[in-house]
């Protein structure tokens, strides 16, 4: 009987959310100037210069959109575990056949829920143009997420 992969969904979870936010200092970026736009919207009264505004953010802003970012700490472990996940994976021989697996099977359309039958289908393009069979497209999914899994301290 084969052993039941818990952390299969999660760590393709962070894969497809990695894609879809281009990395951490993208993500990190776009906080911070979302929370610098709420702020700006808010209504905040001008500082003492009679400055308002994304130019000149106040110090309240400042702290605002450094607490958005502290507060997306899981993402940004998420994110950052990604990150030195593909860099363990750039230094293997077979690096670059595992990130290609990662590019044809996890980042297409990663803004999009996964139907039935998507990974499936993925892995036979993914074993084209890698060359590789299925089962080693797997395994080397496989591998990629127990890389993550390490990470990001989960438990294996």
């Amino acid at each position: 009987m084969r052993k039941k992969d818990h952390i299969k969904d999660y760590a393709t979870a962070a894969f497809r959310f990695y894609k879809t936010v281009g990395g951490v200092k993208a993500y990190k970026d776009k906080l911070w100037s979302d929370a610098l736009a709420v702020s700006q919207k808010s209504g905040i009264l001008p500082n003492a210069f009679g400055d308002v505004g994304i130019s000149k953010p106040t110090e309240a802003d400042i702290m605002r959109a450094q607490r958005a970012v502290d507060d997306a700490y899981a993402a940004v472990s998420d994110l950052e575990a990604v990150e030195r996940t593909l860099d363990i994976i750039a230094r293997l021989g077979n690096g670059l056949y595992i990130k290609k697996a990662l590019e044809y099977v996890y980042f297409p359309d990663a803004d999009k829920p996964l139907e039935r039958g998507d990974i499936q289908a993925r892995v036979h393009r993914a074993e084209i143009h890698i060359p590789a069979s299925e089962r080693t497209v797997y395994y080397y999914l496989s591998q990629a997420r127990r890389f993550f899994a390490v990470e990001r301290g989960l438990r294996i």
